[in-house]
């Protein structure tokens, strides 16, 4: 009987920790960051998806790139504004490359805000 219990709870600590370290990593990186009403951007590690919103009716979109901080090359741009819905884009952030968002109103000169930095690992 002693035997029993020892191994059911060893399988039963094994299957814990698989579980946890399963599970802390895939969402360890989101990321989102929001421009004073006008716009939000986010980032879910699981599927490597970017997402930009334009949350104010205002006739003016926001715009959200994204830089690698070691350089602070732009990766990409990707707008939303004027339909409905929010738009996305994927695309694989890989290692332990640095990046940051950068979100913005859509009119010459507006605010922006960034995110902080994150990785995949």
């Amino acid at each position: 009987m002693k035997n029993v219990v020892r191994s059911t709870a060893g399988l039963t600590v094994a299957l814990g920790t698989m579980l946890a370290l399963g599970t802390s990593t895939a969402y360890a990186a989101d990321k989102g960051v929001t421009l004073n009403g006008r716009g939000t951007a986010h980032f879910q590690d699981s599927g490597d998806k970017f997402t930009v919103c334009d949350t104010n009716a205002d006739g003016h979109g926001v715009q959200m790139s994204l830089y690698r901080v070691s350089d602070g090359k732009i990766m990409w741009t990707i707008n939303d504004g004027g339909d409905a819905g929010c738009d996305s884009k994927t695309y694989d952030i890989v290692g332990s490359t640095q990046y940051y968002m950068h979100l913005c109103w859509s009119v010459p000169g507006a605010e922006c805000v960034k995110s902080s930095n994150f990785s995949e690992s």
